[in-house]
């Protein structure tokens, strides 16, 4: 009976004993699953998110073609940029769009105007600020299309708008094609067209070293070592070359006190096309004679 009891009971402990270790099996590979499950789950999510995030993209640029669709209509290039008044800078391109009844808010003392009245060359704003892009009121700035990037925008002066004569690189400030007053091309002096006419009616400041020179381009060309008196450079301009971008006048008929043979002093001053008047180096390359680099809006 004690062996037959000692049978059964080990016989219980085997089967106690499997019985535990199926159901440990059993709960470990539900974790498995749920585990394995549960990634698969995650796995599809992600597939999703990566989904919707790709749809959008691809939405967007439809969209936006969508959108870009009607710029046929005036109002709806304004909104996107595609078109501003002249003489506006990008960045204050909020500033000139209509409001939903099409009109115009002006900068500073807030009034309202219909759209259209802006650069129409009468100005409707106390502000000055609707007429951008003409002359018609006083105190308005104009800023060439082109810019150099990272520099501050130089604006020109309202009464230089339209003149007939560019004064922004790009030829963006004569916008209508407003002819050059007919006496100043008759004068063939200041290059086709009469484009360095405003030119010559200024004189520039340069420091070279211990020398200071005046250059008053088509009048004359000065220097002098302070304190000593101004020596002429030359007086006579003569054209020796013009070509778009590149125009050279030779101011002749300097003093020539000091130089060989008592040679007159001449100066060739080299026009290259650029954002603004002015001097960009002079040098004495030969004795007596004298270059001047200088960059202006004319030479474009």
């Amino acid at each position: 009976m004690i062996q037959i009891f000692s049978r059964r009971r080990r016989i219980l402990i085997v089967l106690v004993s499997a019985t535990v270790i199926f159901l440990i099996f059993q709960l470990f590979s539900f974790k498995v699953l749920n585990l394995s499950q549960r990634l698969q789950h995650s796995e599809n999510d992600a597939r999703k998110d990566i989904a919707l995030d790709l749809e959008p993209i691809e939405d967007s640029e439809n969209k936006l073609n969508d959108e870009h669709v009607p710029l046929e209509d005036e109002e709806m290039k304004w909104k996107t940029g595609l078109l501003l008044p002249h003489g506006v800078l990008p960045s204050q391109s909020r500033f000139y769009m209509p409001d939903k009844d099409n009109f115009f808010q002006c900068l500073y003392n807030k009034e309202r105007i219909p759209f259209s009245q802006v650069n129409d060359d009468f100005c409707d704003c106390e502000d000055s600020s609707d007429e951008p892009g003409t002359a018609a009121c006083p105190n308005s700035t104009f800023y060439c299309t082109f810019q150099l990037q990272n520099k501050i925008p130089k604006p020109l002066p309202p009464s230089r708008v339209n003149d007939g004569i560019c004064d922004c690189c790009d030829g963006s400030d004569e916008w209508i094609s407003a002819r050059v007053p007919e006496w100043i091309i008759n004068l063939g002096l200041y290059g086709p067209g009469g484009v360095f006419y405003k030119l010559g009616q200024s004189c520039f400041d340069f420091k070279s070293g211990e020398y200071e020179y005046s250059i008053c381009p088509f009048k004359n060309v000065k220097q002098r070592k302070f304190p000593s008196a101004w020596i002429s450079l030359g007086i006579r301009p003569v054209w020796t070359f013009m070509n778009q971008g590149v125009y050279i006048l030779e101011m002749m008929d300097g003093d020539s006190s000091l130089c060989p043979e008592h040679v007159q002093r001449s100066t060739s001053i080299t026009f290259i096309c650029g954002l603004s008047d002015r001097v960009l180096q002079v040098s004495e390359d030969d004795k007596c004679k004298y270059t001047v680099q200088f960059s202006t809006p004319a030479a474009c």
